[in-house]
């Protein structure tokens, strides 16, 4: 197994050793051509500061360029996934009052491997130094402004707490307590850059962060996606398009009424590009750009078939959690399979509802600036209707 997480060495050191592989666990010897797809991966989410299991914890285990995509929960024994193929995951894993932890692995023919990831899970009730906020502006040192797409991760302890893709070139992170955290910014044609920084009790901490370019010879490739309907080779406005480099989101974008997304200023190597439009399947390719060069790829995308499970319907009600009282102007986002499938805001009565949706796991994620960020899983049934009610609390 191979983590794909990129961070100081030691804080590597620190990370990796809660990763424990056992190749003494027997394995089942290959015998026929599908026979390194019987890879086992024991998701064992625990508590960093007491070291307890955490159960009833979210693990959604995705493959990067595949298919599979499967969401359990967690009890005292952890969560199991089977059947696994080689190839790179992304991992997310989420319960409430923990910091979420997203992170990538290889795993290898029939790999059987056990993953303890601890959660950062000071509880926000018991520690009232817990409302603290780092917001990062991220910028070109020479150009002054934002790189092209950053990635920015928050680290504590050895532990990644969670990551983002900045837009504009900001993030921000909140619900933090007190202490040391260590911000990592990386961006394609860009030196990555580590920032110490220290949060006082319940204070906001604003970091600049300047990314000197890399020797840029070979930086300023191009690749443009047209994105077309397979039957009407129409093209398709609206389409979710990411672009992946070594395991990790480097940039996305969705395509204009053209059908067209765009990326300037790629460095020569491997990219891998995976596109969501609702309505159709979702499609997955890879790419080898040469040095500055420019690319066009056409990308057709095949309709789904009808689905007589795809009737369903969600009503979120966002209330404060202490008044509750309607929240105005929230923004809900519903996602599934790591894909953010439509973005609402509430209206007077704190309300947004989505429609035609299939069978299947959904989550929804909560955001209002003066509210801590909230996230919730839910299954959904065949054609089901279902009413969620969802409290979030209020910053301090």
């Amino acid at each position: 197994m191979r983590l794909q997480v990129s961070c100081a060495a030691s804080l590597c050191a620190l990370f990796l050793s809660a990763c424990v592989k056992h190749p003494s666990e027997p394995k089942e010897p290959p015998s026929k051509p599908d026979s390194c797809c019987h890879g086992t991966l024991l998701v064992l989410p625990y508590d960093s500061a007491s070291g307890a299991i955490r159960v009833g914890a979210s693990v959604r285990v995705q493959k990067q360029h595949g298919d599979y995509t499967q969401t359990k929960v967690s009890d005292q024994a952890g969560a199991l996934f089977t059947e696994l193929c080689p190839g790179t995951y992304i991992l997310r894993v989420a319960h409430e009052h923990c910091a979420v932890q997203e992170l990538t692995l290889t795993l290898e023919c029939n790999d059987v491997t056990t993953l303890r990831l601890p959660l950062h899970c000071e509880g926000r009730d018991e520690d009232t130094c817990c409302q603290g906020i780092i917001s990062v502006r991220v910028a070109d040192s020479i150009r002054m402004t934002p790189p092209p797409s950053a990635t920015v991760r928050l680290w504590r302890q050895g532990v990644l707490l969670e990551q983002q893709l900045a837009r504009n070139g900001l993030a921000a992170f909140d619900g933090l307590c007190a202490g040391a955290y260590v911000v990592e910014v990386l961006a394609e044609g860009y030196q990555s850059k580590e920032v110490r920084v220290h949060v006082e009790c319940n204070t906001h901490v604003s970091v600049d962060v300047m990314l000197h370019p890399a020797h840029r010879e070979c930086c300023e490739g191009v690749a443009e996606i047209v994105v077309r309907d397979s039957g009407s080779e129409r093209p398709i406005a609206g389409a979710l398009v990411r672009l992946w480099r070594e395991g990790r989101i480097i940039a996305e974008g969705s395509s204009i009424q053209n059908g067209v997304v765009r990326f300037v200023h790629l460095c020569k190597g491997d990219y891998g590009v995976s596109i969501h439009a609702e309505g159709y399947n979702p499609k997955e390719f890879e790419f080898d750009l040469g040095c500055n060069q420019t690319i066009e790829r056409h990308v057709l995308l095949s309709r789904r078939e009808p689905d007589k499970c795809c009737e369903g319907k969600v009503s979120v009600f966002v209330r404060d959690s202490e008044t509750r009282e309607p929240i105005e102007q929230a923004i809900v986002r519903l996602w599934k399979a790591n894909v953010v499938l439509s973005t609402k805001s509430t209206d007077g009565r704190g309300r947004v509802g989505f429609e035609r949706l299939c069978i299947g796991r959904y989550a929804i994620s909560i955001y209002r600036e003066d509210y801590r960020g909230y996230e919730q899983d839910f299954e959904l049934g065949c054609n089901e209707e279902l009413t969620l009610e969802v409290f979030p609390q209020k910053k301090r």
